[in-house]
């Protein structure tokens, strides 16, 4: 029997998140938009640089409960539907 795994040619991150999905609490929430807020001075452009993702990652780990842990790409996305709320959603309702 052959079997075929791709887990080889995935990074720690993506095996990570195959685990399951990141859950967030409102405490991971603030948290995340707190360090993001201290460490606007290694903004990149209207974003921030990989490493910062990955250091907003490890800062919120000790608030971690539930589901995967938060790793660079969760925090990346968490932080950009945070923004598209605030700038697209919240100024219509």
């Amino acid at each position: 029997m052959h079997t075929h795994s791709s887990i080889g040619s995935l990074s720690s991150d993506e095996v990570v998140l195959s685990k399951g999905k990141a859950s967030w609490t409102t405490q991971e929430e603030v948290a995340l938009v707190q360090y993001f807020f201290k460490n606007k001075s290694q903004m990149s452009g209207a974003s921030f640089k990989d490493t910062v993702f990955q250091q907003a990652a490890i800062a919120i780990k000790p608030l971690h409960h539930k589901g995967a842990e938060k790793n660079d790409k969760s925090c990346k996305t968490k932080w950009k539907n945070i923004c598209i709320f605030f700038v697209h959603v919240l100024p219509v309702s």
